[in-house]
């Protein structure tokens, strides 16, 4: 990979992620620096987006904003508009002979969901090449990661196979995303799949499984950051993951909630030190744009913070929608507009600060002290759907 180029992670956190990571490509797209990233990588909410920016790079580049519009952002946002965890729940009762097992039919279902709603019948080696996309799971038999690419699939402890033209775009973002509360693990045949170590050997030891059960890559890594590492270059990692609460005196938590926050702790200490072992990589330049922090938390956290001070807009108005926005749900229940519209305004903004402050030289004169617009008019108005937007709906 060349030096001087750009490598994107796009975390887990359901459509919260894959909204707040599709208003930050789009900022890359406005500014003209697409062609700098030479790779993404990609969990779960994350994969959804990554998987439409790269169905459509497989048309051909981005010749401008609208264009990134036309073939990313609608499809997008025509999809976000639908439920589509309800529509697999319709699909499945009305196939009661599969009720016997709903989230392993669920699971069945889900890539047949995405290539209707989305991606439509492409595979993953008929995806361009550069950028290189690694779209990241986790892998139940050697509880490690797990991964696919326009070249191969490969894990730890398994290997690495070029067998996959059977892998379409569908499948591995479904794999990416299959949320273990509502998707039992996907199975994926080893059936004439060769898995080699990197000298040529059988990588699995004995016997490779008759199948591989792969679910959410968030369940190993939520960031994506085994990529990011392996590669050289600059990064910019676009971070959705969970903001934890503290209960407040007088909570009274049912025994779900217990169940899920003590899975919850677990999950969010692996993010920490996942974003830990990020901040440590000293001899590269690397951002990490996390929604939990609201935008002036991370300009301040910059070391080149003076630098873009001119970047001169009213945080504190929009402080109380960063906040609301980062305690969204992250399942795939529908989001209406309001959703995905400040989700991507938010991405917007902290790409365009991070772009400014890696790529000085190379922001359009006229961009400069250009920030994205926030996208409506009355905020009190998008508050109050932002909090309506942090409920779970079972239904």
């Amino acid at each position: 990979m060349k030096q001087d180029g750009l490598n994107i992670g796009f975390s887990g956190g359901g459509f919260r992620a894959s909204y707040y990571c599709l208003g930050g490509y789009r900022r890359l797209v406005e500014l003209g620096l697409d062609h700098k990233v030479q790779g993404i990588t990609s969990v779960s909410g994350g994969s959804i987006t990554a998987g439409a920016v790269m169905k459509a790079l497989a048309d051909g580049p981005f010749t401008d904003v609208k264009d990134f519009d036309d073939r990313v952002t609608k499809p997008m946002t025509d999809m976000g508009l639908v439920n589509i965890r309800r529509k697999l729940f319709w699909k499945l009762l009305r196939r009661p002979h599969k009720l016997w097992a709903p989230r392993l039919n669920l699971s069945m279902m889900f890539p047949e969901m995405l290539k209707k709603e989305i991606y439509g019948n492409i595979k993953m080696n008929e995806l361009p090449h550069a950028p290189l996309w690694n779209c990241n799971a986790a892998c139940l038999n050697t509880m490690k990661g797990f991964y696919f690419n326009a070249f191969s699939m490969e894990g730890e402890k398994i290997g690495r196979s070029k067998d996959i033209d059977s892998i379409s775009v569908a499948f591995a973002v479904a794999v990416s995303a299959a949320y273990p509360m509502i998707f039992a693990p996907v199975r994926l045949s080893t059936k004439g799949l060769t898995f080699i170590d990197t000298d040529g050997t059988s990588s699995y030891p004995d016997v490779l499984p008759e199948y591989l059960y792969l679910t959410d890559g968030g369940v190993f890594d939520n960031l994506g950051t085994n990529s990011i590492l392996q590669e050289e270059g600059d990064f910019i990692t676009m971070d959705a993951s969970d903001r934890n609460r503290i209960w407040p005196p007088g909570y009274k938590s049912s025994f779900p909630t217990r169940t899920l926050r003590i899975l919850n702790i677990s999950m969010s200490e692996m993010i920490y030190l996942r974003r830990e072992i990020l901040s440590k990589e000293h001899d590269r330049r690397g951002i990490q744009i996390i929604l939990e922090d609201n935008t002036e938390e991370f300009i301040k956290k910059q070391k080149s913070f003076h630098s873009i001070q001119r970047l001169a807009w009213d945080y504190k108005k929009y402080k109380r929608v960063e906040e609301l926005a980062g305690y969204l749900r992250t399942d795939l229940d529908a989001f209406n507009e309001v959703e995905m519209s400040v989700l991507q305004w938010i991405g917007a903004v902290r790409m365009d600060a991070a772009l400014k402050l890696l790529y000085p030289e190379e922001i359009p004169a006229g961009k400069w002290k250009e920030t994205p617009a926030f996208p409506f008019e009355d905020i009190r108005y998008v508050e109050k759907v932002l909090k309506e937007g942090e409920k779970r709906v079972l239904w």
